[in-house]
């Protein structure tokens, strides 16, 4: 996976300063007028370079990609800011395991394990990764875990593959946990055809997705496993739902959620056959 990313020029030089302070401003806030931004700037720093200067940088912003102009007004372009999430998503995943190539390279083989800092970021990988491997027989998807992840904090980039992943093929998802906040979170699988099953009680330790002959293992650290837990259990009815802890929860680093994923046929038919047959008993 390719993407055409232009970043905002870090450096010593005049200009590639400017681009920074410019970055600065409107990260804060959005969109600004020419003049804003050079009253932002000359006020929060000792720049000493001119009005013209600031607006001719602005206007090679808008060119390059990295920002867009409405009428006076200059804010970040959304496409350029979904490729640098892209784009530093897959360059976490190959830096944090020293690898030398972007993370499409890594997934090409059989086996490989891998960590991440946040929840949102391991989701990145199993949408756009692992839920897009090749599945030419179309066999049913299967999870086994804890309890059923929420989508909070995707962006709409994120939200599209995964739903599609979903329409792909049957679902079946098997929870240990039987909470309101499983069945709320859970909801938007269930309206494109996911079978859940909720309270059933197994003892493995990792939480498992299953795609054709690949595996997923997921580790979750024991400091977000109890943060998770005592937030999914406080919350009893929708009035009590705490949008605001869940981002934190998604966002937040609580130690490395590590993966394991393997190519392995037998062992994957027998983890489907496992989530299938909570399915084939209840309709008995």
């Amino acid at each position: 996976m390719t993407f055409g990313v232009t970043f905002p020029q870090l450096g010593v030089e005049k200009k590639s300063a400017t681009r920074d302070l410019i970055v600065e401003v409107l990260s804060e806030q959005w969109p600004l007028s020419t003049k804003e931004i050079f009253n932002r700037i000359k006020k929060d720093t000792i720049f000493s370079g001119s009005y013209q200067a600031v607006h001719k940088v602005l206007l090679q912003m808008v060119e390059s990609g990295v920002l867009k102009r409405e009428g006076k007004k200059f804010q970040f372009d959304k496409e350029w800011i979904n490729n640098i999430k892209r784009f530093s998503t897959e360059f976490s995943f190959a830096y944090s395991n020293k690898q030398k190539t972007l993370f499409s390279n890594i997934s090409k083989k059989e086996n490989f394990n891998l960590a991440f800092d946040t929840p949102l970021d391991m989701g990145e990988f199993l949408i756009k990764e692992f839920l897009q491997y090749p599945n030419p027989e179309k066999k049913a998807g299967v999870i086994l875990a804890r309890n059923c992840y929420p989508m909070i904090g995707l962006s709409i980039d994120g939200v599209s593959p995964l739903l599609n992943a979903f329409r792909s093929v049957p679902w079946y998802v098997v929870l240990k946990g039987n909470t309101l906040c499983d069945r709320i979170f859970s909801k938007p699988f269930r309206l494109i055809g996911a079978k859940f099953k909720y309270g059933v009680d197994f003892s493995s330790l990792p939480d498992f997705f299953v795609l054709s002959d690949h595996i997923c293992q997921i580790y979750w650290p024991e400091a977000l496993i109890k943060e998770w837990k005592e937030e999914i259990e406080r919350t009893k009815k929708i009035s009590e739902f705490d949008l605001k802890k869940w981002f934190d929860l998604m966002y937040g680093k609580r130690g490395k959620v590590h993966l394991i994923v393997s190519k392995n046929k037998g062992v994957a038919d027998r983890l489907r056959k496992q989530v299938l047959q909570h399915f084939r008993d209840a309709s008995r």
